[in-house]
């Protein structure tokens, strides 16, 4: 009989960073996974990902300050990193 191994859950490692004071840069570490395997919520308080890697699922949440819109944000994939990039509100 063939036993199934689940795949552990792990904490990706998650940097932020203010660009340029326009926008704010949020890059997810995901080794190994593909775009089609990335889950990405968004709302005006944070974020949360899931992504299947080979050997892991990876997780990450963060909540953005008051600063933060959703108009305009764009995420891509390059290399297993994946990058958020949310505009900061002009004030």
């Amino acid at each position: 009989m063939l036993e199934m191994q689940q795949k552990e859950v792990v904490s990706a490692d998650v940097r932020a960073y203010c660009e340029e004071r326009k926008n704010l840069v949020i890059e997810v570490e995901l080794p190994g996974v593909e775009r089609d395997d990335i889950k990405l919520k968004m709302n005006n308080y944070g974020f949360h990902v899931t992504a299947e890697g080979p050997d892991f699922i990876y997780e990450a949440c963060e909540f953005f300050h008051d600063d933060t819109t959703l108009d305009g944000v764009w995420a891509e994939l390059d290399g297993g990193l994946l990058t958020i990039t949310v505009p900061l509100r002009r004030r």
